[in-house]
């Protein structure tokens, strides 16, 4: 009798079938924040009439309340498991989509801000926990690969189908509203995921955690874990210049066409979805801290290329633009991978939650800082500025070290 055989490595049936449910969901979730991105402050200034200076205000304060608030979450899913965690955080970043169109008030905007956000810091501080839950040592690296490539599939999609519908207040009323469907029928696929995890004795609950102030005691004396952690912040303030100040600088002060800002949205797009999934796979021969030194080569010589832009003949601007903007993915592709799959190794089972929410704050308040320290080192010129952009990659390398082992979970009470 014949019988069929699995290649090696390839994972069983249901397994497959919850990673796909997962990543499905990570799609139709990513392709409504592609929606909304890139529209949201014309939203609030063209659809609801308030004025710009105010929603900038309020979209900034709701965003640090909600990287505070999304900070001490951890513990929700340490007590009760990733799976419960994603679902609550899908309520969470659903419901402002289904008010703003009738909010006029900054302040309210303010709040409805800080609920998304902390929705969506709880999503990514248990999304590592869940995928790790699916995968086997370095098999991680390769998941986490995956669903950075999905998201940015996703949000181009989401952003090409804003930009129909984006026109008039009403279409703008209407982008909101379906970015709460995404974030509906995403929960509705991650409860297929959930659901397979019970027949795959995948753990949907939470370990037996440590409670109270005494989970995060362990969390803030795991020097090593904090050291990772400012090395994440430093090279997410310099990958972050490239998203944020990079389209900007094309056009001025480098003098490069109109056209340039979103020719490096979208090469950075490309190069990274191209480019993730087998850069972190070959990074696999190594340990992941040297993965993330080599990652940081591309990321200097792009800074150091655009120290210089303003010395390049104007016809070559483009081509050095865009070519610091591949660079640039190529090591933020990698980078970013490696240390999330890192951290998550890092932490105990029962403390996965609080460490990666430890790790996402990190991130995220990096992001805050990004427009706000670039702009004024521009406003310097932009030698400094990039200067500055490769010094903290610099800065980031004697910090990484050696790679530490993974944490063995502590025996169950």
């Amino acid at each position: 009798m014949l019988t069929h055989t699995r290649p090696a490595g390839a994972a069983p049936p249901i397994v497959g079938g919850r990673r796909g449910a997962y990543f499905a969901a990570m799609v139709v979730d990513t392709v409504g924040t592609g929606l909304w991105t890139p529209f949201s402050l014309i939203f609030f200034t063209h659809a609801q009439g308030i004025p710009l200076a105010q929603a900038g205000a309020a979209l900034t304060a709701g965003g640090v309340a909600g990287l505070v608030v999304g900070m001490v979450t951890g513990g929700l899913v340490d007590r009760h498991g990733p799976s419960l965690a994603i679902l609550v955080s899908k309520v969470l970043r659903a419901g402002p989509f289904l008010l703003y169109p009738s909010t006029h008030s900054a302040w309210v905007v303010a709040l409805l801000a800080t609920v998304y956000v902390s929705g969506d810091r709880l999503f990514w501080t248990s999304s590592a926990p869940f995928l790790r839950d699916m995968a086997t040592g370095r098999e991680l690296d390769r998941l986490l690969a995956t669903q950075s490539t999905l998201r940015i599939a996703g949000l181009g999609i989401g952003a090409a189908g804003a930009g129909v519908l984006a026109g008039s207040p009403e279409g703008l009323r209407l982008v909101a509203y379906l970015n709460a469907a995404t974030f509906v029928a995403a929960g509705v696929l991650f409860c297929f995921a959930a659901g397979l995890a019970r027949l795959t004795g995948g753990r949907t609950g939470g370990a037996v955690a440590r409670t109270g102030l005494a989970g995060w005691r362990v969390v803030v004396r795991d020097r090593p874990f904090l050291m990772l952690c400012a090395v994440q912040s430093l090279f997410a303030l310099a990958t972050g210049s490239l998203v944020f100040l990079l389209p900007l600088v094309s056009v001025t002060p480098l003098g490069g066409p109109l056209w340039l800002p979103a020719a490096v949205a979208i090469t950075s797009n490309a190069v990274m979805a191209l480019t993730q999934r087998p850069l972190v796979r070959a990074a696999e021969r190594t340990t992941r801290m040297r993965g993330v030194l080599a990652s940081a080569v591309p990321l200097v010589l792009s800074a150091v290329a655009l120290a210089f832009g303003a010395l390049a003949d104007p016809g070559a601007v483009p081509w050095l633009v865009l070519g610091a903007a591949a660079l640039g993915a190529l090591g933020q592709g990698v980078c970013s991978t490696l240390l999330i799959a890192a951290a998550t190794d890092a932490a105990p089972d029962d403390l996965r939650g609080r460490y990666n929410a430890v790790y996402q704050a990190a991130f995220g308040f990096a992001n805050v800082l990004t427009p706000a320290v670039f702009t004024a080192l521009l406003a310097v010129s932009n030698a400094v500025m990039w200067a500055s952009v490769a010094c903290l990659v610099l800065l980031a390398l004697p910090c990484s070290g050696p790679p530490r082992p993974p944490a063995r979970p502590l025996p169950r009470r």
